[in-house]
C-alpha cells in the first residue's frame, strides 16, 4: 500500500514539496531501507542556492546530466526529468532538489521503511494538462511544458525506476487535477506500477480513448498538403448525414486517397468522419517530428463500451477520442497506380494491398 502526503508527520528541517507537487511512498521501491545510507546518498547531490542547467543524457556536458544517480550501501537517490517530450536543458536550484530528497528520505525511509518518489514542477504539467485541447493532442503534440523532476528513493533492484512517466499515481494526481475526481473507469487508472506505460500514451484524464490511430508505413506517404485538401475542400463540402451500406467510399487528391469503410448499413454525422480524418492527419500525415505515413482509425475492439460511449458525447462532445462508432473504418493512403473511378478503385492493387496489411508501392508502376 501507498502512503498519501497528509500522513506524513516530520520535523526534519528539510523543504517539504508545495502542493500540487507531492511525495509518495510504496514498498515497490524498496523496503526495510536503512535510513542513514539513505542520507549519506542524499548527501552526495550537488548543492547551490542558485540555477543551473541540468542536461538529460546526449544533449550536453556539465556536472548535472540526468537522470543523475548517487549510491551509499544498497541505497540509491535517482533525479530525472518526467514527461513526453522532456527539453534537452533543464534549469533548476541545486538545493531544491537535495532538500526534497532529504525530506524524502526522513518521510519515506525513517518514518515507513519504505522507498518512494517526490514530484518537483508539476504544477506546469497540471497546467498543460488542464489547457490542452483538442485532447487528441496529447499524443499528437507531445508538449515540452508537460515536463516536471523527479527525485526517487530506492533499495536494491534491477528495475529502472521512472515513476514520473509510469507510476500509477502521476496518472491518477492528473486526473484529480483535470477532471475533480478520477473516474474508475478512467484509462489512467489501468495502469500497472512497473510496467512500461506512460500516462501521457493513455489520453486525457476523464476521456476514455474509444479510437484507434494506427500508423502505418505500408500505406506509403501521402502528402499532407494533398490530405488537407481533400479534408477542407472535399469532406468539409459533404451534406450533414452520409448514409452508408456495406460499403467503400473514397476521396483523393494527388497523392492523398482517404477510404471510408463501413462493414454495416449506418448513417455517419460529417462531423464524426472530419473529427476523426482531423486526428489521424495529426497523428499519422503530418506529424511534428515524425515521417510522414499512411494510417486507419477505427473504433477500439471492446464493444462493451458502448453505452459508455453514447454518454460520454452527450457530456463531453465530440473528440478524436470518440469519433467513431463501431463497424467503421477510415484509411489514409497513397495511391501508387492512376485514378479510375469508385467501383474500379475497390479492385486496384492499391486498395487490396491498404486493406490486407501489404506495402502500396509495390502496386507501382514498373
Amino acid at each position: 500500500m501507498g502512503t498519501s502526503m497528509g500522513e506524513y508527520r516530520t520535523d526534519s528541517g528539510y523543504y517539504p514539496p508545495q502542493p500540487p507537487d507531492f511525495l509518495y511512498c510504496d514498498v515497490f521501491y524498496g523496503y526495510r531501507l536503512n535510513v542513514d545510507q539513505c542520507m549519506n546518498a542524499v548527501s552526495q547531490l550537488p548543492r547551490g542556492l542558485y540555477p543551473v542547467p541540468w542536461f538529460r543524457s546526449g544533449s550536453g556536458r556539465g556536472p548535472y546530466i540526468l537522470p543523475f544517480q548517487r549510491s551509499s550501501g544498497s541505497m540509491f537517490v535517482t533525479v530525472e526529468v518526467s514527461g513526453p517530450r522532456p527539453p534537452p536543458t533543464i534549469v533548476e536550484v541545486p538545493d531544491d532538489i537535495y532538500h526534497l530528497a532529504a525530506f524524502l528520505c526522513q518521510s519515506c525511509v525513517k518514518t515507513l521503511g519504505k522507498g518512494g518518489f517526490v514530484t518537483h514542477g508539476f504544477r506546469t504539467t497540471i497546467e498543460w494538462a488542464q489547457d490542452e485541447s483538442p485532447p487528441f493532442a496529447w499524443r499528437a503534440f507531445p508538449s515540452m511544458e508537460a515536463t516536471f523532476f523527479t527525485i526517487t528513493i530506492s533499495g536494491p533492484s534491477n528495475k529502472q525506476y521512472c515513476p514520473g512517466s509510469t507510476d500509477p499515481v502521476i496518472a491518477l494526481a492528473l486526473g484529480s487535477a483535470v477532471v475533480g475526481n478520477s473516474d474508475p473507469n478512467d484509462p489512467q487508472d489501468e495502469m500497472t506500477r512497473g510496467s512500461s506505460a506512460t500516462w501521457w500514451s493513455l489520453g486525457p484524464p476523464g476521456m476514455k480513448d474509444e479510437m484507434v490511430y494506427q500508423c502505418d508505413t505500408t500505406l506509403g506517404t501521402p502528402s499532407a498538403n494533398d490530405c488537407n485538401t481533400v479534408e477542407w475542400q472535399q469532406l468539409a463540402t459533404q451534406s450533414n448525414i452520409l448514409e452508408m451500406g456495406p460499403e467503400t467510399i473514397f476521396f483523393h487528391v494527388n497523392t492523398c486517397y482517404l477510404a471510408i469503410s463501413a462493414a454495416v448499413a449506418i448513417a455517419l454525422n460529417w462531423n464524426q468522419i472530419q473529427t476523426a480524418v482531423s486526428a489521424l492527419m495529426n497523428i499519422c500525415v503530418q506529424h511534428p517530428y515524425q515521417a510522414a505515413q499512411g494510417g486507419r482509425a477505427y473504433y477500439g475492439p471492446s464493444t462493451d463500451q458502448v453505452t459508455r460511449r453514447q454518454n460520454k458525447r452527450q457530456s463531453t462532445g465530440l473528440t478524436g477520442w470518440n469519433a467513431l462508432p463501431p463497424h467503421v473504418n477510415i484509411t489514409i493512403f497513397e495511391q501508387a497506380e492512376p485514378w479510375t473511378n469508385a467501383v474500379e478503385e475497390l479492385k486496384t492493387c492499391t486498395w487490396q494491398a491498404a486493406s490486407n496489411g501489404r506495402p502500396v508501392a509495390s502496386c507501382a508502376p514498373t
